[in-house]
């Protein structure tokens, strides 16, 4: 039929696909096969949509032989953009076809694709994480040759796109935020609110004061806030420090042979082991913002829970140092017992207060989950 009728590849039906188009969609190897001999250039034929060649059908619906034929007559084609300017990476990645990805991954001739933009500034990173396909994310990431660091034209990193979508404490502890890379932080959330501006203007119903309040509360709770962390980081360190000084300089002193003195008794053993264990939190919070501040600049959430702990266990450490010295029954431990106790249930206290969302966290997580990036 087609020796007969050669220019019958090239007709298109009502949505502009050509038969080359359906062969890809269906996985039709030998068609495919036949069709290219008669005339590859079909393969750069775009349907009326200006959105898909058989290259990208084939790439979204995850046909890697199809495309590897295709390739094969025209090795060019892998290039082809649609109107859009994406590749046939960008659209394994919109078709979630992880094995497609990997499949171009692997191919050394395919090494330019992998951080192509298209014409909104998103590579196929930036598309994964929108959609978000995790897996593919995941796969993106753990490349060495991926670009963790393009800006779209919304300038907006991958990791920025993953925190709008995944807005919360779980995203910000998500092991593929630490692969994404660090986070464009306040340009992303600056863009968002310029795109609300933006939006309301064009709808005739600009509200200024709602948007001055967005943004200042979205900078009040910006990760690039150092404030409080600075705060937690002074915490910590007294706390490290007090803690670290008690457990050499131990109630009732030491033996000739290096012992503690009253190493037997158990309020003794209380002490020593609620001492260490209030500097080991401590000294936890300390490499937590040590590592937040070399490895990203994301900061992760504040980790105000370790030092609530940290400080209970040094108020359980000095309670029970002085019950080592002081005479059994005695009514100053007595009163230390029940000044110890009252904080103790103060710290516990605080963590159903704290640990609550306030209405703000959760209007802005609306909001920010509300925006289309």
């Amino acid at each position: 039929m087609l020796s007969k009728n050669p220019q019958m590849i090239k007709e298109v039906d009502a949505l502009g696909w050509t038969p080359l188009h359906y062969a890809a969609f269906r996985g039709n190897l030998e068609a495919t096969r036949v069709l290219m001999q008669c005339d590859s250039s079909a393969a750069y034929l775009l349907d009326k949509s200006g959105l898909l060649s058989a290259l990208h059908v084939a790439a979204y619906v995850g046909r890697a032989i199809v495309l590897e034929v295709m390739i094969r007559y025209r090795p060019d084609a892998c290039d082809l953009l649609n109107a859009k300017g994406q590749t046939i990476l960008h659209a394994a990645v919109l078709g979630g076809q992880i094995n497609f990805v990997e499949f171009i991954l692997q191919t050394n001739k395919l090494d330019g694709l992998i951080n192509e933009a298209d014409k909104d500034g998103n590579t196929p990173l930036h598309l994964a994480a929108a959609y978000p396909h995790l897996k593919i994310v995941e796969l993106l990431a753990s490349d060495r040759r991926v670009d963790k660091t393009a800006i779209n034209k919304n300038f907006s990193k991958a990791a920025d796109i993953f925190l709008g979508d995944n807005f919360g404490r779980d995203a910000f502890n998500s092991p593929l935020l630490f692969n994404l890379g660090r986070s464009s932080g306040v340009p992303f959330f600056q863009q968002q609110i310029r795109s609300d501006v933006m939006k309301l203007e064009s709808l005739g119903t600009i509200r200024t004061p709602n948007i001055a309040n967005k943004r200042e509360e979205l900078q009040d709770y910006s990760p690039a806030d150092t404030k409080g962390c600075d705060t937690d980081l002074l915490i910590a360190m007294l706390i490290a420090t007090v803690t670290f000084a008690a457990a050499f300089t131990l109630p009732g002193g030491f033996q000739s042979d290096g012992l503690a003195v009253l190493h037997a008794k158990p309020s003794f053993q209380v002490f020593v082991l609620f001492d260490t264990f209030s500097f080991f939190l401590a000294v936890l919070v300390l490499c937590h913002y040590f590592m937040a501040g070399t490895a990203s600049r994301v900061i992760l959430a504040r980790p105000a829970t370790l030092i609530k702990c940290s400080f209970g266990a040094m108020v359980v450490a000095y309670a029970s140092g002085l019950f080592v010295v002081l005479p059994i029954q005695s009514p100053v431990g007595t009163v230390v017992l029940y000044i110890c106790g009252i904080l103790c249930l103060l710290v516990l206290f605080s963590f159903r207060v704290v640990n609550q969302q306030s209405s703000r966290e959760r209007k802005m997580r609306r909001w920010l989950r509300s925006r289309i990036i």
